[in-house]
């Protein structure tokens, strides 16, 4: 009968190892035991509903995309971001827009020139713009408060939107449509008098009218 091989000291160090093994195994049940309610998000963060976290955020982004595309620096704890959706079940809902690819593809600069070209100068003051400035070189200031202004020249003086001047330098030609120009929101023509826009039209149809207030 064959005897075993093994001498005291390697007796020792095959039961040393097969302790530890049980021990790591044991090791790793308890922390996974431990840790669950820790490992149920991606936080680590125990009894916390990741599932409503994620939906809140999914639509606080889709928000954002649409209204503040840019420039936002604001945290999440403000009460104007509140939201009404419950968040509370084991599924949310995520708001989005679908008119947002087509708004993307809208925006786009040489789009929005196009557009313009197509106006005439009584069809700007449809164009729904907080104007900070009348001219590029910012010697008439528009804005409807100081507050605002400040808020222009800290924040908007680099956004070619906020100045009426690139409207104006894009609708179509003076010989299209009646010579009138705005100034700082109020529309007068060469002659002095009020002009108010009574009839827009589609692009290309130089019939634009006006008619004059004394």
């Amino acid at each position: 009968m064959a005897k075993s091989s093994f001498r005291p000291a390697g007796r020792l160090v095959a039961v040393g190892g097969l302790l530890y093994m049980v021990f790591s195994v044991a090791g790793s049940v308890l922390y996974i035991s431990t840790t669950e309610a820790d490992t149920t998000n991606d936080f680590w963060w125990s009894r916390f509903n990741a599932t409503g976290a994620y939906g809140f955020l999914g639509s606080w982004v889709s928000t954002q995309l649409l209204l503040n595309p840019s420039g936002l620096n604001d945290t999440l704890d403000y009460l104007a971001f509140a939201d009404s959706m419950p968040y509370n079940s084991s599924s949310t809902m995520i708001s989005s827009s679908a008119l947002y690819a087509n708004l993307q593809d809208a925006s786009a600069l040489p789009t929005a020139i196009r557009g313009l070209r197509c106006m005439g100068y009584c069809a700007v003051p449809e164009i729904m713009t907080a104007y900070c400035w009348v001219d590029f070189k910012q010697r008439f200031p528009m804005a409807h408060s100081e507050r605002r202004q400040v808020r222009c020249v800290r924040e908007y003086a680099g956004n070619g939107a906020m100045y009426l001047e690139s409207a104006l330098s894009n609708v179509a030609p003076p010989s299209a449509v009646p010579s009138a120009v705005l100034v700082a929101g109020g529309r007068v023509d060469k002659r002095g008098s009020d002009v108010v826009c009574v009839r827009f039209v589609r692009c290309g149809d130089r019939r634009d009218q006006a008619t004059h207030v004394a």
